[in-house]
Formats: structure tokens, C-alpha cells, sequence
């Protein structure tokens, strides 16, 4: 997924360049992890989603198709 993403980091003088790499690493080993968990649970497929949350899903779609 790093490959489609760009991080946008801003800042200002007063902050010491160190400190905005330690922070970026920081925040790229997270949305790292992230993206792998949210590209693996996509190709697990339909079934990663729980059977109560697709009936209720299903049955809030039909409630408002109905009327």
C-alpha cells in the first residue's frame, strides 16, 4: 500500500528537523501496520465481516427500500 500513499508533514522553524523525522518514522511504521491490516481483512473477503453486522446491514437497506 506505500507504494498508492503520500504523507504530507508541515511544520515551522522552531521545529528541529530530528524531531520531525523521529515523528514521521513514528507515524509510517503505524499507518503502515495500518494499511496491511486493512489490505489483508479486504482480501479476506465478504466472510471477514460478521454474520450480525451483514443481517443488520441487510435488513437497514431493506427498511429503506421499502417505504
Amino acid at each position: 500500500m506505500g507504494n498508492r500513499t503520500i504523507l504530507t508533514v508541515i511544520f515551522d522553524d522552531s521545529t528541529t528537523l530530528g524531531m520531525v523525522r523521529l515523528y514521521v518514522s513514528e507515524a509510517v511504521s503505524k499507518l503502515n501496520e495500518v494499511f496491511n491490516n486493512s489490505q489483508e481483512q479486504s482480501l479476506a473477503g465478504p466472510d471477514a465481516i460478521s454474520k450480525e453486522y451483514s443481517e443488520s446491514a441487510k435488513g437497514l437497506l431493506d427498511n429503506m427500500f421499502q417505504k
